[in-house]
């Protein structure tokens, strides 16, 4: 092989490297403007499930507070029905008296 045939076929393997070069930095691009995009994607999942968090720990806060509230109006309510059997007890009491009141005068 002659000199000039060697300088030859090394430039067109250059060539060829040179466009496979190319051919992989557009691809490297692209591949990084994908991961540009998932890391976008990956940092708005990120907000969203922050957010949702704090939407779960809001309301387990209000369920907890709502439970509370639950148990002081039970609390109450047993007491008012307490209090009700006791004022129909003696309702009870007074209408008992007054019909043997009654039957004692006829």
């Amino acid at each position: 092989m002659t000199r000039e045939t060697k300088l030859q076929k090394w430039a067109n393997e250059m060539t060829g490297y040179w466009k496979e070069s190319r051919k992989l930095q557009i691809e490297l691009v692209q591949k990084n403007a994908e991961s540009q995009g998932l890391r976008s994607e990956l940092a708005a999942l990120r907000m969203e499930l922050s957010l949702e968090r704090q939407a779960k720990q809001n309301s387990d806060a209000l369920v907890s507070e709502l439970q509370v509230e639950n148990a002081s109006l039970k609390a109450q309510l047993v007491q008012k029905t307490v209090e009700l059997n006791a004022t129909l007890a003696e309702v009870l009491q007074l209408l008992d008296n007054e019909l043997d009141d009654v039957e004692v005068s006829m």
